[in-house]
Formats: C-alpha cells, sequence, structure tokens
C-alpha cells in the first residue's frame, strides 16, 4: 500500500508500469538483507515474478564490480535487493535515489538492526531523500522478531497505529527433529562427526545426504571439510574470507548435489532455501538462540528434517536451558544432561574420553585445553584467531593430500607463538 494526498491506494507496480506511471528514477521496492547470499537469492526470485511484466530487478553487494553494478542499476531497478554497505554507497554518491520508495523490506531484520552495522540501517532510515514514514511502508521478516530492542527501535521509524505482526505460537519449526550429543573435547567432535555421517549415510541407503555443517571459526571451515573428503564425504566450504565467485560456486555445487556437505559459518544461517535438506548438524553450537533456531531451520522448510548439534559442556553450557526449552515446547524430550551436567556415561556415540587423552583423529589432542581448536570466548566467526604458521602449513598439505586421495589427518600440528590476526565477520557484505 502507498499513501497519496491523504488516501490509502493500492500500488501495483504491473498496472502502474502499463499505464506508463513507473518511475524509473529509482526503486519503487527496496529490499535490505544481511548476506550477498540471501540477496542474490531474493534477487532470483524476483525476477521469477516479473518475468515479461516489464518490471525491472537489481541487486547491489560487495565484490560485485563498481561499474557494473552501476551499469546494471542505471538500466532499471523498479526492484532492489541490497547488501547495507554497498546500497549506502550508491546513495551517497548518487547512483540509487531513494525518492520514489514506496515499500521498504528488511529479511532478517533482528540480525541487521541489533548487529554491529546497524548504524548504516538507521542511516537509511534518516535519509531525508527517503518519504516520509506515512507514506511508504516497510515490512520486517525474520523467524527470531521478538527481541523488544527490535521492537523498541523499529517504533521510531514505522507507523504504530498501522502495524501488523504475524507471529508464530511455537519459535522453531515442528518438522525440525532435534539431536544432540555430548562430546568430550572440541578436537573429540571430529571423530564423532565422520561416525555420525556414516550413520546418516548408511541410514539413507549408502548415498551421502545432503548435509549442512555449521562451524563458529571461518578457520575451522577447511579443517572439518577435510576430515569429511578424506573420510568419504566430500565438502566444500563457504565463509566471509572467500572470494565471491567461490562463494556462489560453493552454494551451486552444494544446491546441485554435485557436493554433498557444505561447511559454513552463519553467512548460509539465516534465510538460505536448498531443497532436500534434510541434515543440520552444529558442528558448533551458537553463542545464542536466535542463532541455533536460524541455523536448525535451514532444514524441515517441506517435510521432516534433522538438526544434530555437538555439546562441549566446557564451551556450550551457557546454551543449556535455552537448548532444552526449544527442545520442550517442539514436543520433543530433550538430554538431561542439558538440565544438570554431562557424566561419561552421556558419551554415548562414539567412543568414550580415554584418560589418557590419546591423539584424535585429527591430529589434536584430546583434553579440554585445547590451543589448536578454537573454544571459549573464541566460539564467534567474529572473534579474532591465533592460528600459526605451521598450522597454516599443515592445512595447505592436508589440502594437497586430500586431492591426492590420501590425508594427514594424523599428524599433530605444531605449536607457534605467532602474532593475533584479526578473523573478520562471516558476513562482509556490510563492506
Amino acid at each position: 500500500m502507498s499513501r497519496r494526498n491523504g488516501q490509502w491506494q493500492n500500488c501495483k507496480l504491473i498496472e502502474q508500469n502499463e499505464q506508463a506511471e513507473l518511475s524509473r528514477d529509482g526503486p519503487i521496492c527496496l529490499i535490505v538483507a544481511p548476506t550477498r547470499e540471501l540477496v542474490t537469492q531474493i534477487y532470483h526470485q524476483a525476477q521469477r515474478f516479473t518475468h515479461n511484466t516489464g518490471i525491472t530487478v537489481a541487486r547491489a553487494y560487495g565484490e560485485y564490480n563498481m561499474h557494473l553494478n552501476r551499469s546494471d542499476i542505471r538500466k532499471g531497478c523498479n526492484i532492489l535487493c541490497a547488501c547495507i554497505g554497498r546500497l549506502m554507497h550508491f546513495i551517497e554518491e548518487g547512483d540509487v535515489k531513494l525518492d520514489f520508495v514506496k515499500f521498504l523490506i528488511l529479511d532478517e531484520a533482528d540480525r541487521m538492526l541489533m548487529d554491529r552495522n546497524n548504524s548504516d540501517i538507521l542511516k537509511l532510515f534518516n535519509s531525508p531523500d527517503l518519504p516520509d514514514k506515512q507514506n511508504f511502508q516497510m515490512l520486517l521478516f525474520s523467524a527470531t522478531l521478538r527481541d523488544p530492542i527490535v521492537m523498541d527501535l523499529t517504533q521510531s521509524y514505522m507507523k504504530p497505529d498501522k502495524c501488523v505482526m504475524i507471529t508464530a505460537t511455537c519459535q522453531s519449526n515442528k518438522r525440525v527433529i532435534y539431536k544432540i550429543y555430548a562430546v568430550p573435547s572440541a578436537p573429540a567432535k571430529f571423530k564423532y562427526l565422520v561416525k555420525y555421517m556414516k550413520q546418516i549415510t548408511e541410514e539413507n541407503g549408502g548415498e551421502v545426504p545432503r548435509t549442512l555443517i555449521f562451524v563458529n571459526k571461518k578457520v575451522n571451515t577447511d579443517r572439518v571439510a577435510i576430515e569429511c573428503t578424506t573420510n568419504g564425504f566430500p565438502a566444500t566450504t563457504i565463509h566471509g574470507d572467500r572470494g565471491q565467485h567461490l562463494r556462489e560456486e560453493a552454494l551451486n555445487s552444494f544446491r546441485s548435489g554435485k557436493t554433498r556437505c557444505l561447511v559454513a559459518t552463519d553467512v548460509c544461517a539465516r534465510g538460505v532455501d536448498i531443497k532436500e535438506m534434510d541434515h543440520v548438524i552444529n558442528f558448533d553450537l551458537p553463542t545464542d538462540k536466535d542463532g541455533f533456531i536460524q541455523r536448525s531451520g535451514r532444514t524441515g522448510r517441506t517435510h521432516k528434517g534433522y538438526a544434530m548439534s555437538f555439546y562441549y559442556e566446557n564451551d556450550d553450557k551457557s546454551m543449556a536451558t535455552e537448548i532444552a526449552r526449544i527442545i520442550s515446547q517442539n514436543g520433543q524430550e530433550s538430554p538431561a544432561f542439558l538440565d544438570s551436567y554431562v557424566q561419561e556415561s552421556d558419551y554415548n556415540f562414539g567412543q568414550a574420553p580415554d584418560e589418557s587423552a590419546p591423539v584424535e583423529a585429527n591430529g589434536y589432542q584430546n583434553n579440554n585445553n585445547d590451543n589448536g581448536y578454537g573454544s571459549g570466548n573464541g566460539n564467534n566467526d567474529d572473534e579474532w584467531d591465533t592460528p600459526s604458521a605451521a598450522s597454516e602449513s599443515q592445512q595447505q598439505q592436508q589440502r594437497e593430500s586430500s586431492n591426492h586421495g590420501t590425508s594427514t589427518a594424523t599428524q599433530a600440528p605444531q605449536q607457534s607463538s605467532a602474532p593475533v590476526i584479526p578473523d573478520a565477520s562471516a558476513d562482509d557484505d556490510w563492506d
């Protein structure tokens, strides 16, 4: 709906286009999403809906050649799908005009309003060229749009007397079947992962099921992918440090089924829709309940799906109550150790920990003071990482060996006092 001269009228882009009333000077509908993958997905869906209608669709995000991006927008952008960083750059440079916006849509609104760059979103809301809030419609979408901070922010930029909220009675999708496995150490996850992959592959008639595996640090995507690949479960990776063409190549390979496993940071946690996604694995648990719901929600979208998580008590205790509540609200029974403490008997998947702390198959010492695998405060993909030169060299050797069908995963990494280097956010699309 749009408001003109105080009267609400239907805003029908196709009819306006046929009557030559549709502006060509800027977007009528502006859709903002947090990641390039999500923007691209929305863009392709918009192209389908507007096929042969004369309505133009464009996109804007980081690593898209600036000159080509400008050229595409100038060809027509009745609907513009964008990441906030590139969008604000184009607005400030005068390449995108906001005067004619009738619809402003924020997908995964809670992440964008609460994330480190919500200042860019607020800058968009406060743009002098954006019509008054009485003259356009704002729509916020998210599966986890409940935080009071988000609602307080929106009250300032939305029409409080004209708000409609559509909420679900249960936060979690009822089609998602939750599984939680306690692990004795962070490195033990590698062994447990291989065992679980063998189990679900056997249950799937010997064919590796399409599986999305989440980690919290970009540096660990290759480690997990190598472990999967060398054990017969070919995997590719996606994270913020990969070039856009490599990210698209990995996602397309996964979507097509050519590659059956995708190891990803939270760049794939929200909104990404992949058919026949039967299994999601939280190799690392996220640090908040919304992340857990969003990741798990990549499966079970059209039929029953499984969301399995490894629970390492030293790192994940703060999440135990929330996870137990989510599982219980979904009508399922949560493991008893989430309400108390993990006992040795709870390590019922894979082998129980050995007191002598043997070297695991991935080359890491099986103990709780693990320096090779990120733990504690370093769980988030936004955190800084401390990989040594030796560990980076070993990863390269593992990649080369996996290309020749061999594995060096049993070689333990050497420690080094290499300086701390930043491990940037999984989502570089803000830039």
